[in-house]
């Protein structure tokens, strides 16, 4: 009796196996998808996610953000309230997510989710180009007294992070201090790119129109214009 039952186990273990194996022949991989896709605002994209051995599981588009998951659709139905958003199936096993006039919004990452006992997913980051814009800068005229210490800032924003350059308005170069000019161009990696440097003992020669200028290569660079006016010391000998 007992080496029957040894050999019951031993044939329901190999059926165990066999099965499964046969599972796994058939389960439903993703075999396409794009890991990044670049984009400027305004700009129409498109993402697909190709399927093999869907069976009758289903395919789901989301939007994952700042931790927050979003349902755009599952299969060919539109669940998202958004109608820049579109949804299509191609020959049956492509799938296909289509976003109008992106914005900013629509950057992060996008997954494609088979719904099978084992759930299958893929993602594509959506990455958006945005131009630079000049948030912070002494726009103000600015007047101060020669032989003074000078700080000039400008901060700028945009994807990607845009570079920060001073020029003069009159083609010279840009003021140091202590008789020493050089143009002054720095890059940032921080989100909030702030570009800022001190003309120390500011002469007379000095004054003029200070520009600003952001660039990233995304669209036209930004400008910003700063006066300064240089106010000269006098000195009464009795």
């Amino acid at each position: 009796m007992t080496i029957v039952v040894q050999h019951l186990l031993l044939i329901l273990v190999a059926l165990y196996y066999a099965v499964s194996a046969q599972q796994d022949a058939v389960a439903p991989r993703i075999t396409e998808i794009k890991d990044t896709i670049t984009a400027r605002e305004g700009d129409t994209i498109e993402m697909t996610c190709k399927v093999e051995n869907l069976g009758l599981n289903k395919v789901v588009w989301m939007h994952v953000k700042d931790g927050v998951y979003r349902i755009l659709s599952t299969h060919d139905i539109r669940v998202t309230a958004d109608e820049r958003m579109s949804v299509s199936i191609q020959n049956g096993d492509q799938f296909n997510l289509q976003i109008t006039e992106v914005n900013a919004q629509d950057a992060g990452k996008y997954q494609c989710q088979v719904t099978a006992a084992k759930v299958i997913v893929r993602n594509t980051t959506v990455i958006i180009q945005i131009p630079p814009v000049i948030t912070e800068s002494e726009t103000e005229g600015q007047v101060v007294q020669e032989g003074t210490n000078v700080p000039m800032s400008c901060a700028a924003m945009g994807v990607p992070l845009p570079q920060i350059s001073w020029q003069r308005q009159d083609g010279s170069l840009i003021p140091l201090g202590s008789g020493k000019y050089r143009n002054y161009t720095t890059t940032y990696t921080a989100e909030y790119v702030d570009s800022n440097f001190t003309i120390t003992d500011i002469q007379k020669e000095d004054r003029g129109i200070y520009k600003c200028v952001a660039n990233n290569g995304v669209g036209n660079p930004d400008e910003r214009d700063v006066m300064l006016n240089v106010e000269c010391m006098y000195f009464i000998h009795l």
